[in-house]
């Protein structure tokens, strides 16, 4: 990643596959560059382990942070739910199921 002033209020960040044009109203550029270069530099060692870490998975180039729409949340909401509700039916029917094995065996011990 290399990070280029171009004026005062323009900035470019150079990735390996993009471009990023970064425009500042205030004029600050400068001081974006510099802090952007204070974390790159403050997180480089967790940035090579990280990048190291996608390469070696496969999973370079994969979104991770991809923001969901409302209707995705509500549907994996409910999703979820009927997911617990499916297990919790299967273990009341366990749970049935047993005690009535139970009820059964007391059955024929008492005479």
């Amino acid at each position: 990643m290399q990070i280029e002033l171009k004026n005062a209020g323009t900035f470019f960040i150079h990735t390996p596959n993009r471009v990023y044009y970064l425009f500042d109203l205030e004029k600050k550029a400068d001081e974006w560059c510099k802090a952007i270069e204070d974390v790159r530099k403050r997180y480089s060692k967790v940035i090579e382990q990280t990048y190291e870490l996608a390469i070696r998975d496969g999973t370079y180039g994969s979104i991770y942070g991809k923001k969901k729409s409302r209707k995705e949340m509500i549907r994996e909401q409910k999703a979820l739910r009927r997911k617990q509700e499916k297990a919790e039916k299967k273990a009341l029917k366990a749970e049935q199921q047993v005690n009535k094995k139970l009820s059964m065996q007391m059955e024929k011990k008492s005479p």
